[in-house]
């Protein structure tokens, strides 16, 4: 029974240690990151934006979630800095790119956190998703941006195999 109760203590304190040291985002938090990056998207400079994501980040076809059926677009920092504007803003022909004519119609409070929180391992199971972004919870970072559904997929896929992103 000694042994039992000890054991029992050692268990229920290092769960209540785990939570202490194990700090996660809730709702909360992911609903001011989603209203800071908003902002920034729309008026900072692609240094400021690249905060809010989680490099390389995955770029896929609104119709193919999660890329089983079409390989997600991979982008660096680097070539996320040097093509900022022509595939998040504006294209090749000066037309408002759909996710940035989304981003500015939205004022979404429509987003989910995660289900599970592992204390242990200190992350969620799974991401949050607002919008076209998927979130991912970085004990550092906080709250970060690891992949986008991109409407005009095609259109970029065809220029990332003409090389005219990356050169």
């Amino acid at each position: 029974m000694k042994n039992f109760l000890i054991s029992f203590l050692l268990i229920f304190s290092n769960g209540v240690f785990a939570d202490t040291l194990c700090q996660h985002g809730d709702r909360f938090s992911l609903a001011e990151t989603w209203k800071s990056f908003r902002h920034s998207s729309l008026h900072e400079v692609p240094e400021n934006i690249s905060k809010f994501y989680l490099f390389p980040i995955k770029l896929y076809s609104p119709t193919d979630a999660h890329g089983r059926d079409e390989k997600p677009i991979i982008l660096t920092k680097r070539v996320f800095l040097k093509n900022y504007e022509s595939i998040f803003k504006k294209n090749i022909f000066n037309e408002e790119v759909g996710l940035f004519k989304e981003l500015k119609k939205s004022t979404s409070d429509d987003y989910n956190t995660p289900a599970g929180f592992d204390l242990i391992g200190c992350s969620y199971q799974g991401v949050a998703n607002i919008e076209d972004y998927q979130f991912f919870w970085s004990k550092k970072n906080g709250w970060l941006i690891e992949s986008v559904s991109y409407i005009g997929y095609g259109d970029l896929v065809d220029r990332f195999k003409s090389n005219d992103m990356i050169k």
